[in-house]
Parts: C-alpha cells; structure tokens; sequence
C-alpha cells in the first residue's frame, strides 16, 4: 500500500466528518493511520517497512481504545499470527508511547462523555432482573416458529468461501446472487 495517500485521506476525511459533528468510530482510522505511519517511517528511515507497520497497528490500536496491550496482542493474534520477542517489544513500545501521547494531549475524559444525570429507582430492579432471564430466552422461543425454507432461496453453504457477499448492501446489489435477485425483483 502506499502510505502517504491512506494517511492523508483518512486525516481530512476523518475532519470532515467530525468537525460538523457526525459520528466517526475512530478505531479504524487510528489503526490505518497508524500504520501508515509506520510504513513511511519504516520506508524513509530504515529502507524496511514490516516491522514499523506493525509497530504502526499496535500504536494506532493503544491510541484509540487506551489499552497498549491489546493493541499489541491484537497485533500479534490478527495480523502477524507469529510470536516473535523483536517484533512484540517494539510493537509494545510503540503502543505504550502512543497510550502515552494520547493521554498527555486529550487527557483521560472520554471522547462522547456524557453526564449521567439520572439514576434509576431501586423499584426498577426487578424489571432488570426480569429482562435478564427473559431476553436470552426469546430466541429459544422464536426459532422454532421461524420457516426453515422459504421457496426460491439458496440453503446456506458451509465454507465461508462459497457464501458469497455477505453484507445486507452487498447481498441486495449483487444481481448475480439469488436471494439480492429475490430481493430487488430480478
């Protein structure tokens, strides 16, 4: 990938949509960016760029969620599925760092904090405990009365690479597979 265009795109992307107060998750982006970063560095200064991408990952990670260590075991389990005591200590370094920075620069308040104003009554709490028994149930109830086979549509396949799209957007749009053909009357 090329960084510089990921890093620059995300940046003013991500600015356009926070500044007129729309919601952007800011875990995707962090983690790009942060790669991206590292890749250049990787690239500019060392004429490598694995390792500092990856240190990028962890770092982006720790910023957005506030939390090195997941970062770098994210880093480990998901995207390099290897062990290795170079790449997870300066991974670690680079996610304790941008903890660090992140820290230092918004503070510890939470991005959306909201006030919580109202807390509720003690007679509420046997509705809560009503939901929590009932709610796990109901789909116990409802898959039973649901049809296991609806005329014209495809069964589910068991590899995850048959199945096709599977978003809602991507099933509706894809004329090439049946249930988006039911769907959008094809």
């Amino acid at each position: 990938m090329k960084w510089w265009p990921v890093l620059w795109k995300k940046f003013v992307g991500g600015l356009l949509v926070i500044c007129p107060g729309l919601f952007l998750s800011r875990e995707g982006p962090c983690i790009q960016m942060g790669a991206a970063i590292g890749q250049g560095m990787g690239e500019r200064l060392f004429h490598t760029d694995q390792l500092l991408l990856s240190c990028g990952v962890a770092a982006g990670l720790a910023a957005a969620f506030s939390a090195p260590l997941a970062g770098t075991m994210f880093l480990l389990e998901e995207i390099t599925f290897r062990f290795q005591i170079r790449e997870w200590l300066t991974a670690l370094a680079a996610a304790i760092s941008a903890d660090l920075m992140t820290v230092l620069v918004y503070g510890t308040r939470p991005c959306l904090w909201l006030p919580v104003k109202f807390n509720l009554p003690p007679a509420a709490s046997p509705w809560l405990i009503l939901f929590a028994l009932v709610l796990p149930v109901l789909p116990v109830l409802v898959l039973p009365v649901l049809p296991v086979e609806q005329p014209g549509l495809v069964p589910p396949l068991h590899s995850p690479a048959q199945q096709g799209p599977t978003t809602p957007a991507a099933v509706i749009s894809d004329p090439g597979w049946p249930v988006g053909r039911q769907l959008i009357g094809w």
